[in-house]
């Protein structure tokens, strides 16, 4: 049945945001109208707003619409209204995914044809553009590639209901189960099943930074060692870039506040792109340590130990303290690749090496988290080599410094095959 659409009676209606109007006026022009809106005899709306709307912006004067004549009651037209936008089923990301690809083998060579035609009716000859190549930078002709491709995606994204970026990551989540289905294919599924398609994403791109970042530990030779020495000093033996995380503890006292400066410096260097270090530290000068550590790397998060030998008394301020800090800095820029880990943990009492050992439980919990498989782990205040024992029983290689002679010896009988455990 054929009216003008402005003789329709719209009424009281739910929806408030008719969203992106020109893009279905666009689409009913290209592809046609293929759902038209439902009115009853009397010519009220049932259902189909949006599409009213844009045959409005249209301009037509006259459109396609199907009677529902068994609408009579007023709670009839709100059911209609309700089950038009709820008892539909969108396209789930992965099939998304098919369609905007079949699209772009259409876009794709329009936007040749479209670019050839251009560069024909500018009248450009062959010597001009041999010599503008020549001309080139290396990297422009992969930047131009990047630009086309981006507006072909934002294209198909728009086609299929998504961004172009959104569309370029649930690519990504496919492409990657197609790849190697029993790592990544649940990530695919999940996709589908949730419809968020950054979560998945985010979750394939650690797995996959992960992975990237335990091949490349193996091209770092770096033999695991216990060095008797200032690692200001004696520092020198890591390599710049080279080491995946450093988890240490420091002294606590004022006069050590240089130290974790010092310290900052130090991992700036050695760290990874992204690596992290994670120092413990007193309540009393927090402010300053923080500081310090900051003056060459990036504040990340604060965790913590839980103590659980009782609680710490500072009476100048009536707090009975119950935790310790350990701060988490990075070394820009930040890559994502680990999982999800607790920020607190408490391993117990263990001072029988050192009358500052920490519990090896607690290192473990976080190098564990933050260091890849096959990494380098840096201890540069290693003590009676706590944190050294944790890495090398997580099957990662490590390299500490000590400058005390008698905890060194503990350290490196602690680490003995035929040394005692901790």
């Amino acid at each position: 049945m054929l009216i003008d659409p402005n003789t329709i009676i719209v009424g009281e209606r739910t929806r408030k945001d008719m969203g992106n109007l020109q893009a279905l006026a666009d689409s009913i022009v290209e592809v046609g109208l293929l759902h038209p809106p439902v009115v009853t005899s009397g010519l009220q709306l049932v259902a189909g707003e949006r599409r009213l709307a844009a045959i409005k912006l249209l301009g037509w004067e006259e459109c396609e619409v199907r009677v529902a004549s068994n609408l009579t009651e007023a709670v009839d037209f709100l059911k209609a209204e309700r089950d038009e936008n709820t008892c539909r089923k969108g396209l789930a990301p992965g099939e998304a995914v098919v369609i905007a690809g079949r699209i772009r083998t259409i876009l794709e060579p329009e936007a040749e044809a479209r670019k050839a035609e251009g560069q024909k009716a500018g009248g450009e000859s062959r010597q001009e553009s041999l010599v503008q190549t020549l001309h080139q930078a290396p990297s422009e002709p992969a930047k131009k590639e990047d630009k086309k491709e981006k507006k072909t995606r934002d294209k198909a994204g728009e086609s299929v209901g998504m961004s172009g970026e959104t569309l370029r990551k649930a690519e990504y989540v496919v492409a990657a189960a197609k790849r190697d289905p029993e790592t990544f294919g649940q990530y695919a599924v999940q996709m589908d099943k949730s419809g968020k398609v950054d979560r998945a994403y985010k979750a394939v791109k650690q797995i996959e930074q992960a992975e990237a970042r335990a091949e490349q530990a193996k091209s770092i030779e770096a033999d695991p060692a216990l060095i008797l020495g200032d690692f200001r000093t004696a520092g020198g033996v890591i390599a710049d870039n080279s080491a995946d995380l450093i988890f240490t503890d420091p002294p606590y006292n004022e006069k050590a506040v240089e130290l974790y400066r010092d310290l900052s410096a130090f991992a700036a260097r050695v760290l990874k792109p992204g690596g992290v270090c994670l120092a413990y530290s007193g309540h009393a000068h927090l402010p300053e340590v923080m500081q310090a550590l900051a003056s060459s790397l990036t504040y990340g998060w604060t965790c913590a130990i839980r103590h659980t030998g009782g609680e710490l008394r500072f009476r100048n301020l009536n707090i009975r303290n119950a935790w310790k800090p350990v701060l988490m800095f990075y070394k820009p820029p930040l890559d994502l690749w680990w999982d999800w880990f607790s920020d607190m943990t408490t391993g117990g009492m263990e001072k029988d090496s050192h009358e500052w050992q920490q519990a090896e439980s607690e290192a473990a919990h976080f190098i564990k988290a933050l260091c890849p498989v096959g990494g380098i782990c840096v201890d540069p205040f290693a003590g009676s080599g706590t944190s050294l024992v944790a890495a090398k029983k997580l099957g990662l290689r490590y390299i500490g410094f000590e400058i005390e002679e008698d905890a060194y010896n503990k350290a490196q009988a602690r680490l003995s095959d035929d040394g005692p455990k901790a």
